[in-house]
């Protein structure tokens, strides 16, 4: 169950490579020593990834300790990926995810953020100030992101206007290519 396997996956966010994983890990690369394999940091974060995404809801518990490692560079991303997975009951703490000091986590949680939102407009209304962000790929990400919203045309279409202006050739272009997929109701 859950409550079992919930703090075994908490525990494999928070590895880190030391020297010591580092080397055992290279030399079991290297020897191909099936006996004693090592992962790296990495890996194991990945799995821990995987264990909330198949736990899903079950796995709310964790929401607290994951909002402990939102703050933690190290972890923030691999605890928004957690997140994800979780669904549902971590909606805020998702939208918090927003304006978190990693971009990258930003970056993620503008897309993250549409798997748990029910509603367009409270999503539109979440993520817009995404727009003027200072990382161009999270404004990319959030224009791709306004602009699959072809339910809420009226809603998407004046930012996808504005972000025509954007510094940015990319997210500018892919202002205009929303806009355009929207056709008639834009």
């Amino acid at each position: 169950g859950a409550p079992k396997v919930v703090p075994k996956l908490l525990k494999l966010i928070r590895t880190k490579d030391g020297r010591v994983r580092t080397w055992l890990v290279e030399k079991t690369e290297r020897f191909q020593n099936r006996l004693f394999h090592w992962h790296s940091a990495s890996e194991l974060q990945l799995r821990a990834v995987a264990g909330f995404e198949a736990l899903g809801t079950n796995a709310a518990p964790a929401i607290g300790d994951l909002a402990a490692l939102l703050v933690d560079q190290n972890h923030a991303f691999v605890a928004v990926m957690c997140l994800e997975g979780i669904g549902k009951p971590s909606e805020l703490l998702l939208c918090q995810c927003l304006t978190n000091q990693d971009w990258q986590v930003r970056h993620f949680a503008v897309s993250a953020l549409a798997s748990v939102t029910d509603d367009v407009e409270i999503y539109i209304t979440r993520i817009k100030d995404r727009l003027l962000d200072l990382e161009p790929s999270v404004r990319f990400t959030t224009v791709r992101a306004i602009g699959r919203q072809d339910n809420a045309s009226e809603l998407a279409t004046p930012l996808l206007i504005s972000a025509l202006s954007d510094a940015e050739d990319s997210v500018s272009g892919q202002a205009a290519s929303a806009l355009a997929g929207f056709g008639t109701n834009a």
